[in-house]
């Protein structure tokens, strides 16, 4: 997998919405694989976790494919 964004790096949705801080890529893991006592190593996914502020300055988190996010150079 091509990460295509950093840790700290600023974000938004293609669609639109507020900037986003890239806090980091989401770790999986092989759960049936730990059941049937043959669990891989963990691995990092294509999804992105991601932190920002509401404009009730409230801080928000979520987790989105890194398709669905660009990069933005200044924040608004």
């Amino acid at each position: 997998m091509t990460k295509k964004f950093n840790r700290g790096d600023l974000v938004r949705l293609k669609s639109g919405g507020p900037v986003m801080t890239v806090d980091n890529y989401e770790i999986g893991h092989d759960i049936m694989g730990a059941l049937r006592g043959k669990a891989e190593p963990s691995w990092e996914t294509e999804n992105v976790n991601c932190t920002w502020f509401d404009n009730k300055n409230q801080r928000k988190f979520g987790r989105f494919h890194q398709d669905l996010l660009e990069a933005v150079s200044q924040p608004v």
